[in-house]
C-alpha cells in the first residue's frame, strides 16, 4: 500500500508521542509493515529537536533574547549585542543562560536584582 504525504506526517507525528509501532499502526489503520519502513526511512527525521515557538524559545523568555544560532555554530563574538550582554554580565547586572527551541540555541541576558560584579570574567589569561 502506498502511503499519502498526509499518512505519513500522521504516523511519525504518532509515533514520536507514542514511540511503539505497534501502537501507531493499530490507532492509525495501517499495516505494522507499512509503518515499520516509513519509521526505518525517516530515521533522521524523528530524532530531530521539535521547535516548539518557532526557534524563539518560549514566549515569556524572548524579552530577554540576546542572540540565537543554529546548535553546532559558534557564537558571532564581533556582534555588539553579545560583547554589550558579556560587558553586562562582567558588571553583575545580568546572569547569562542558554536555551533550545528545536535547533536553535538562545542567549538570554536576564537582569539581576542586586549587582555581582565578574571582573574580567571574559578575558583569557588574568
Amino acid at each position: 500500500m502506498s502511503l499519502t504525504p498526509q499518512d505519513k506526517a500522521a504516523i511519525l507525528e504518532h509515533y514520536r508521542r507514542s514511540r511503539s509501532p505497534f501502537k501507531t499502526a493499530t490507532a492509525l489503520g495501517f499495516e505494522l509493515s507499512d509503518v515499520w519502513e516509513l519509521i526505518n526511512e525517516s530515521e533522521h527525521l524523528l530524532h530531530a529537536r521539535q521547535e516548539r515557538h518557532g526557534g524563539y524559545g518560549r514566549p515569556e523568555m524572548v524579552r530577554f533574547t540576546v542572540a540565537r544560532r543554529r546548535a553546532g555554530t559558534g557564537w558571532n563574538n564581533a556582534a555588539p549585542e553579545l560583547r554589550r550582554a558579556r560587558r553586562q554580565y562582567e558588571e553583575g547586572t545580568v546572569e547569562l543562560a542558554t536555551g533550545r527551541d528545536g535547533l536553535w540555541e538562545i542567549l538570554y541576558a536576564i537582569p539581576r536584582k542586586r549587582p555581582q560584579p565578574r571582573p574580567h570574567y571574559f578575558k583569557l589569561g588574568v
